[in-house]
């Protein structure tokens, strides 16, 4: 069993507010000094989802492989050494250069080709949305590429004899739905905690093969130029007030 993992390199949401800034020509957030990149959390919750499963099936006749998959630079390969280092057996970047990642639809396209020029897998697991523009419908662009099942917002996930079972979050609780694979399934941030990989795990992870892909490598495509165009990208606007409020008595002060 093989089980792909999208991944994305993001700034930091922790960062603070006032280190935030936007290239106002490429319209992209832009790397401050101290500011780490990461993975973005909620694709950690989908190694965590993937390296589950793949423990699960350790020992039986479907034991299960995890590959991770990610579109950037070579800086994003720490990202992926990060997801290695939780459990995954390799790591697949495929170079941002030449192509345009505005359009989720050609995000989604590009991960397609990707994973279908390395393998053939039975699963592919997302977050439920990148944790820096939110948008949420990479996972479902792979699907409707692959003609595949999809199924958001899981809060667990196993598989049985090439069965896929999901816990899916509601509004008002969960539902529980199956589908036979192969399918995509996008992990909700209910799944719980990632793992934190330990020094030893870290090291292993070095050994780890991560293979790189360009854009004449891919199979297939990328079909028509990008659907969506950005045209403009703003930083929150910052706004300093302070008001001081006088009074003889804190009743007055508070009316």
């Amino acid at each position: 069993m093989i089980i792909a993992v999208c991944v994305k390199q993001i700034l930091d949401p922790e960062v603070p507010p006032p280190l935030f800034q936007i290239d106002p020509e490429t319209k992209k957030a832009v790397r401050s000094a101290g500011v780490e990149m990461v993975m973005s959390p909620f694709d950690e919750q989908a190694v965590e989802a993937a390296v589950q499963i793949k423990e699960s099936q350790t020992g039986s006749d479907n034991e299960a492989s995890v590959i991770l998959f990610s579109i950037g630079t070579p800086d994003t390969k720490d990202v992926l050494k990060h997801g290695l280092s939780m459990g995954a057996d390799e790591a697949v970047l495929v170079s941002a250069d030449e192509i345009d990642l505005t359009d989720s639809f050609v995000t989604a396209s590009v991960l397609v080709q990707a994973i279908q020029t390395k393998c053939k897998p039975d699963l592919i697991l997302t977050g439920r949305q990148a944790a820096d523009f939110d948008v949420g419908v990479v996972g479902v662009g792979v699907g409707e590429l692959l003609e595949w099942p999809i199924v958001n917002w899981a809060k667990s996930v196993s598989v049985d004899s090439g069965k896929i079972t999901v816990e899916r979050v509601l509004s008002n609780g969960f539902d529980r739905v199956r589908c036979e694979s192969p399918a995509v399934v996008s992990i909700a941030n209910e799944f719980g905690e990632p793992r934190k990989p330990s020094l030893r795990e870290t090291m292993k992870s070095a050994r780890k093969p991560i293979s790189e892909l360009k854009k004449d490598d891919l199979e297939g495509s990328l079909g028509d130029a990008p659907t969506q165009n950005t045209v403009s990208v703003a930083e929150p606007e910052k706004i300093n007030e302070c008001e001081m409020i006088h009074g003889d008595s804190a009743a007055e002060i508070a009316a």
